[in-house]
C-alpha cells in the first residue's frame, strides 16, 4: 500500500470516529428538551397507601417471608419481606383490588385480600397470615390459583431478592427493574418463585441451599384420588363434578360423575386398572458433592463423610398370572419393599490428658479454674501427706486397673490442652421393610367399584378398587434395622438391631343393613443394644475390677467421670422381646340418619425385658484423694482428679444390675358403642360410650 492510500484510509478512520463518538453524533438519539424531563420527573404517582400486617406460624412470628401484593386492574405487583418481629409494610401506588400472598419455604401459602378506594389517598389496609406446614396442610397445591394476574409483560418467576440491611425491608414494584447496586438487594437472596402459568417453573429450593427437582417418590392413594377428582373438575377426564355416573372400575375416587368409580381413565396415554402395576424408585445423596468446611486456623479440616440411599419397589392391581391363575374379578394383591442405607456424621471434640500426664508428670500440669487458676497444681501423696517429688508419681504406684483403662482413653491428637482431641467418623443406620396385602371378594358378582351416586359432586363412585360385602383380607409387615452408636472413645461404641413384625386377618360380612367384621392380628417386636465387648471380652475381671455384673450380656469398661477432661463411658445393653395377639369384632347398622358401630377388643400381651442402668460401675473422680486436707478441706492448689485416676482412688462409686429378665403378662379388652348422627345437611353428631380394662 503506498502513502497516499494510508493517508486515505486513515482519514477515513478518522472520519468514522467523529460521526460515533462527537459532541453531536449522527446516529444518536435526540435529546429530550429540558422541560419534558422535567415533566417527566414531575409524573409521580398521585396515589400512595400502605399495606400491613404480621406474619405467625402458630404464636411464633415468622421473619423472612416474602410477601407479594397483587394489583388486579393495572396489572402490578409490589414485594417485601418481613422483619425480624415478623411485621411487613407494603407500599403500593395503584388504587383498586390487591391479592396479598405470604409464602415461605416449607409452609402452605397465605392468601389475603384488601381493596383500596381511588379517593382515599395515603390510607392503610391490614392482612395478617397464619402459616401452617405444607406438610400438615390439607389444601391442594395453589400454584396456579393466580394464574390470571400474570401479565404478558411481567417474568414468570419474582425476582431474586434479599433482606434488607436496615430495620425496614425494602418494596419493590416488580413491573420495574432492580437496580443491583442496591445495598438493599443481594445476589444471594431467595430463589425465583413461581408466579403460574403453564411455563412457570417447579424447582426447589432445600435447607442447604441446593434446588432440584422435587420428586415424590411415595404412592398416597389418598392424593391420588383427589388429583383424579381435581383433573375431573377441569374436565381433564371424563365426568365433572354433578355429572350423571355410570359404572366403572379400578381406581376411581371418591365424587365425580360420569366416570363413576373411574374406569380407564388418560394422563396422556391410555391406563389400564385391570392390570398389575408398579413402581421402582431410587434416592442417593453423599457428602462427596458438598463443600469442605472453611478452617479459621488455616489447617485443613476434616469433612464428616454421609451417604443416603432410599430405594424400594411396589406392585399392586389384580390378582393374574397369565396361562397359570386368574383371580382378577375377586383378588387384588399388593406387594411393597422399601429400604435404606445411609451413614451419619459424628463430629466431637473433647478434652483428655496431655502424654505426660498419662504417665503421671503434673510437672507441668496448670489449675484451669478459680482463685488459683494458671497457678501450677501440687500433688500430694495420699499414704504420706506429702507433696511428690517433683509432682510426678511414679510408675510402681500407678494401679494396675488405671493402666489398664487407659487403653481405652484416646490419646490428644490436636496442639494444645484445650479441645485436644478430635474425632470424625461416620455412623450407618439401615433399614428393611416389606408389605403384603391381599383382598379377597367372596361374591362372585362383585367385582371392581360400581358408582352409586354417593361421591363429591354428586353421581360418582365412593371409592376405586374391589367393593363387597363379604371379603377376606390379609395384611403382613415384616421391618428390620440395625444403627451404629459412635462413642467419643474410638475404641467404644455399640450397635442396635431391630425387628418387627405383623400380621393380620380380618373377614367382613354383610346382611341387609348390617356389616360384621372380625379380625385377628399378631404383633412381634425385638430391640437388642450391645457393645463391642458383650459376650465376647470380660474387660472387668481382666483388670481385677470387682463386684461388678459377670454376666457376659454386661461385659465392658466401668464408666469414668473427671472433673478436667472427659469422662469414659460404653453402651449400656438392653434386650427387649414385646408381642401382643388382638381379637376385635366390629358390628355396623346404618338407618336412615344413624350410622351405629358396636364392637369390642381383647388383647394378650407379653413384654420380656433385660436391660441393666449402671451394671459395669460408676467412677467418680475429683482431685480429693490427692488434695491437701486442712480441717477436713482440700486446700485450694493441691490435687488434681486424673492423678486420683492413676492412683485408683475414686471420690464416689456406684453400681445396679440385676441377673434376671423381667416377664410381664397381661389381659386387656375394651366394649364400645358410637353413633354418626347426620342431624343436618351440614351438621353431624358423634356420640358413644367406651370401657376398658388394662
Amino acid at each position: 500500500m503506498n502513502r497516499i492510500s494510508r493517508i486515505a484510509l486513515l482519514a477515513a478512520l478518522a472520519l468514522g470516529i467523529a460521526l460515533v463518538v462527537g459532541p453531536n453524533p449522527l446516529f444518536a438519539q435526540t435529546e429530550k428538551p429540558p422541560e419534558t424531563q422535567a415533566n417527566a420527573a414531575s409524573a409521580a404517582p398521585a396515589f400512595s397507601a400502605r399495606i400491613t400486617g404480621t406474619v405467625k406460624a402458630g404464636d411464633i412470628p415468622v421473619p423472612g417471608v416474602v410477601v407479594t401484593a397483587f394489583q388486579m386492574a393495572a396489572r402490578k405487583r409490589f414485594v417485601t419481606t418481613t422483619r425480624p418481629d415478623g411485621t411487613f409494610t407494603l407500599q403500593v401506588t395503584e388504587p383498586g383490588r390487591y391479592i396479598v400472598r405470604a409464602e415461605m419455604l416449607a409452609f402452605a401459602r397465605g392468601i389475603a385480600d384488601v381493596e383500596f378506594a381511588a379517593g382515599k389517598n395515603g390510607s392503610e389496609q391490614h392482612a395478617d397470615f397464619n402459616l401452617t406446614l405444607q406438610s400438615r396442610s390439607q389444601q391442594p397445591d395453589s400454584r396456579n390459583a393466580l394464574a390470571g394476574l400474570n401479565p404478558q409483560g411481567v417474568q414468570q418467576g419474582l425476582q431474586t431478592i434479599g433482606l434488607g440491611e436496615g430495620p425496614e425491608a425494602p418494596t419493590i414494584d416488580a413491573t420495574q427493574p432492580v437496580d443491583s447496586s442496591n445495598p438493599n438487594f443481594s445476589g444471594a437472596g431467595f430463589p425465583s418463585m413461581s408466579f403460574g402459568g403453564a411455563d412457570s417453573a417447579t424447582e426447589s429450593f432445600s435447607v442447604t441451599g441446593a434446588s432440584g427437582r422435587t420428586n415424590e417418590m411415595g404412592l398416597d392413594p389418598d392424593r391420588l384420588q383427589e388429583r383424579i377428582q381435581e383433573m375431573r373438575d377441569r374436565g381433564e377426564l371424563p365426568g365433572g363434578p354433578g355429572g350423571q355416573g355410570r359404572q366403572g372400575g379400578g381406581f376411581g375416587g371418591p365424587g365425580g360423575g360420569g366416570a363413576g368409580g373411574g374406569g380407564n381413565f388418560r394422563f396422556g396415554r391410555r391406563f389400564n386398572a385391570n392390570q398389575p402395576h408398579g413402581m421402582l424408585f431410587y434416592e442417593a445423596g453423599d457428602s462427596i458433592f458438598d463443600a469442605r468446611a472453611f478452617s479459621l486456623t488455616g489447617n485443613p479440616a476434616d469433612q464428616p463423610g454421609y451417604s443416603k440411599n432410599r430405594y424400594g419397589a411396589v406392585i399392586g392391581g389384580p390378582l393374574k398370572i397369565p396361562h397359570l391363575l386368574d383371580l382378577s374379578k375377586t383378588t387384588f394383591f399388593y406387594i411393597g419393599y422399601y429400604g435404606s442405607l445411609s451413614t451419619n456424621p459424628y463430629d466431637v471434640f473433647g478434652i483428655l490428658p496431655t502424654m505426660a500426664e498419662r504417665a503421671g508428670d503434673f510437672s507441668q500440669t496448670l489449675i484451669s479454674s478459680g482463685p488459683n487458676a494458671g497457678q501450677p497444681v501440687v500433688i500430694i501423696n495420699p499414704a504420706t501427706g506429702l507433696p511428690f517429688q517433683e509432682n510426678k508419681i511414679p510408675a510402681g504406684g500407678i494401679n494396675s486397673a488405671a493402666m489398664g483403662l487407659l487403653n481405652f482413653i484416646p490419646m490428644p491428637n490436636q496442639t494444645g490442652s484445650i479441645e485436644n482431641f478430635h474425632r470424625v467418623t461416620s455412623a450407618s443406620n439401615n433399614t428393611q421393610n416389606v408389605n403384603v396385602r391381599i383382598n379377597h371378594s367372596l361374591d362372585a358378582s362383585a367385582t371392581q367399584t360400581t358408582g352409586r351416586g354417593q361421591g363429591r359432586g354428586g353421581g360418582g363412585g365412593n371409592s376405586g378398587g374391589f367393593r363387597s360385602r363379604n371379603s377376606i383380607n390379609f395384611n403382613f409387615n415384616y421391618q428390620t434395622g440395625s444403627s451404629d452408636t459412635p462413642n467419643f472413645s474410638p475404641f467404644l461404641g455399640g450397635h442396635t438391631s431391630t425387628e418387627g413384625m405383623n400380621a393380620g386377618v380380618a373377614y367382613i360380612r354383610g346382611f341387609g343393613k348390617w356389616q360384621n367384621r372380625a379380625s385377628v392380628n399378631f404383633n412381634l417386636s425385638r430391640v437388642d443394644t450391645h457393645n463391642f465387648f458383650a459376650g465376647v471380652q470380660d474387660v472387668e475381671g481382666a483388670l481385677g475390677i470387682l463386684g461388678v455384673s459377670q454376666n457376659p450380656f454386661d461385659f465392658g469398661p466401668p464408666s469414668l467421670s473427671f472433673t478436667n477432661f472427659n469422662g469414659l463411658g460404653d453402651v449400656n445393653p438392653t434386650l427387649s422381646r414385646n408381642f401382643t395377639w388382638t381379637l376385635s369384632n366390629a358390628l355396623s347398622w346404618n338407618q336412615k340418619k344413624h350410622n351405629v358401630h358396636f364392637g369390642g377388643d381383647f388383647r394378650r400381651m407379653a413384654r420380656n425385658l433385660r436391660s441393666n442402668s449402671n451394671p459395669r460401675g460408676s467412677f467418680v473422680f475429683t482431685g480429693l484423694a490427692t488434695a491437701q486436707a486442712a480441717g477436713g478441706v482440700p486446700v485450694p492448689g493441691t490435687g488434681y482428679d486424673f492423678a486420683d485416676f492413676l492412683l485408683g482412688l475414686p471420690q464416689q462409686t456406684s453400681i445396679q444390675f440385676t441377673p434376671n429378665t423381667y416377664n410381664f403378662r397381661g389381659n386387656s379388652w375394651d366394649l364400645y358403642v358410637q353413633d354418626d348422627w347426620r342431624l343436618l345437611p351440614k351438621l353431624t353428631v358423634f356420640y358413644g360410650l367406651r370401657y376398658e380394662y388394662i
